[in-house]
Parts: C-alpha cells; sequence; structure tokens
C-alpha cells in the first residue's frame, strides 16, 4: 500500500511508537510487574487511519472507502499536491454524503465500552490480575486509545474493525517507553452503511453489538498478550492474502498465526510499525486463503 508523505507519517509514529520500525511483531516487555492501565480519551489520529478516511465528529469512528492512501498518491502523480488534496476530500466528502445525516447512528462512546468490557476482565470473579484499571489514564504506565474502522471490502459495503492502540508510557518524562501494539479485532460480514440491515440501521443496532462483542474479545487478547500468553518463537509462519483494514482490494501480508480456533485466528502481521493493519488482528475463518511460506 502506498503511503501519503511517508516521511512525515514516519515521524508521528516514530514520536507515539518510541521510533522503532516492526516494534508491534515484538512482544510486551514487562510481562510479570504489576500494572496499571488507563482508557484515554484521544480521538486516533493519521497514524491510525488513511487519507481519505471520513473521521465521524463525534466518535472515535472512522470510514475508510479509498484503496488506503493510492487513490489521493494517484491524483498526486497526476496534478501534484493539489490533485491529492482534492482526492482525499473528494472521498471523505462522498463517504459523508453517502451516509444521509446518519452519522448520529454510528457514533458510540468507545472509551466507556472498553472500560466496561476490561472491568468485567479484571473483575475478583475472574481471579487474582496483575494489572489493574485506573481512572486517570494520564498516570496509568499503560495507556489504550480505543477506535473502530468501518473500511469497505468492495463499493459497497465495509468490515468493522475494532481496535485498542497500547502505550507503554514513562509517567515520568510522559514519553513512550519502545513499546506499543494494536490489536485489532473484524469478525463482523461486511454490511452496507446505510439501508435495511446496514451498519447504521435501526439506530445502529447491529453496530453496537458488534463493538461490544469484538471489544470483549480485544480486551481478552490483549490481556493475554500483555501476560505473555500469546506469542511464541514456534507459531507458524503463513501468507494471508485479504482485505486488512484500510485496504478495499485484497492484499498479501506475511503473518504468524498465534492462535486458531473453531471461528477465527489471531494473525500477527510481519509489517512495519507503519502499516495501518500492524498489531495482532483477529481474523474470521472465511477471511482469506492460508498458503504455508517456507522459513527464511
Amino acid at each position: 500500500m502506498k503511503k501519503n508523505n511517508g516521511l512525515t507519517a514516519l515521524l508521528f509514529l516514530g514520536f507515539w511508537c518510541g521510533g522503532c520500525a516492526g516494534v508491534m511483531t515484538k512482544p510486551f516487555p514487562y510481562p510479570t510487574s504489576n500494572l496499571n492501565i488507563g482508557i484515554t480519551d484521544k480521538r486516533s489520529d493519521n497514524n491510525d487511519w488513511a487519507p481519505g478516511s471520513y473521521h465521524l465528529p463525534n466518535a472515535n469512528l472512522c470510514i475508510a472507502k479509498g484503496q488506503g492512501a493510492g487513490d489521493a498518491e494517484d491524483a498526486q502523480a497526476l496534478f501534484g499536491i493539489l490533485g491529492r488534496a482534492v482526492a482525499v476530500g473528494d472521498l471523505a466528502g462522498g463517504i459523508k454524503k453517502q451516509l444521509q445525516g446518519q452519522e448520529a447512528d454510528l457514533s458510540f462512546d468507545l472509551t466507556a465500552v472498553t472500560r466496561q468490557c476490561l472491568g468485567e476482565e479484571l473483575a475478583p470473579s475472574k481471579g487474582a490480575s496483575r494489572f489493574s484499571l485506573d481512572q486517570n489514564w494520564k498516570e496509568a504506565p499503560l495507556q489504550i486509545t480505543p477506535y473502530a474502522v468501518l473500511s469497505f471490502v468492495d463499493e459497497t459495503k465495509a468490515r468493522l474493525w475494532m481496535v485498542l492502540r497500547v502505550e507503554w508510557v514513562d509517567a515520568n518524562v510522559n514519553q513512550n517507553n519502545n513499546w506499543c501494539c494494536r490489536y485489532i479485532v473484524g469478525l463482523g460480514e461486511p454490511r452496507p452503511l446505510t439501508g435495511e440491515n446496514g451498519w447504521a440501521y435501526n439506530h445502529g443496532k447491529i453496530l453496537e453489538n458488534s463493538l461490544l462483542s469484538d471489544t470483549r474479545l480485544a480486551v481478552q487478547v490483549m490481556l493475554d498478550d500483555l501476560n505473555g500468553k500469546l506469542r511464541t518463537a514456534a507459531a507458524p509462519k503463513e501468507s494471508i492474502v485479504g482485505s486488512w483494514m484500510f485496504y478495499k482490494n485484497p492484499h498479501m501480508a506475511k503473518v504468524r498465526i498465534l492462535k486458531s480456533t473453531n471461528d477465527w485466528d489471531i494473525a500477527l502481521p510481519l509489517v512495519d510499525d507503519i502499516e495501518y493493519f500492524a498489531g495482532v488482528n483477529v481474523l474470521p475463518k472465511n477471511f482469506a486463503l492460508l498458503q504455508s511460506l517456507p522459513e527464511n
């Protein structure tokens, strides 16, 4: 996938991810310490969503209809910087027009949803945990920023991806401590934005239910990973061809399969952090064709 202003994006990513390409492929470096976790109210930004995406004004959800940044880059190649700016504006504007004023039906408080799911997993009935939920996220060394993406897979339907972006922060200097990861869940079938059984239908009830179930699973996967129970050097390497988050057309990525169940697979793409889908991905069984790749 082509990237818009690649140097700028890398500089942004270096700020919140410690400047280390591929750090999301590495395990959490503190698998035994007792730690507080905070859930931020920050909005996702250019590190997390591709140019031309439409970011809902009152929710941390963006909608992406272009092929990553490709549409904008092609316009820039033909018409220069102005062409790129017009292309980006057209993509986002087209999505807003398609919603026909139904943004409110897609606007949910993802911070509250994540806090609910994390609180359930850290409840005493679940057993002892080394993690505690800190209501003041700015004081927590582990900070979660939840956001969601409706990423089109064809001209009419979009798949929902729920994302937890996790950062390890040194509270003394308020800087990242060279580790971050995304936990990305996209298990629902792609749907139209509007119309009967679309994401906005019935005041977004389908979206609301999907966000809750996907967030619950994302939290469980995140805690397993933070506890050192997910990544192993023996995880098999595969190539997956599918419509990843922000990829409208199928795209091949080399991954490690960290876990498989009857319903989904947990895949770790072996890509640079600059990729929007870098991080731990929970994928449905019908997401892609898997083909074994030889080890390097």
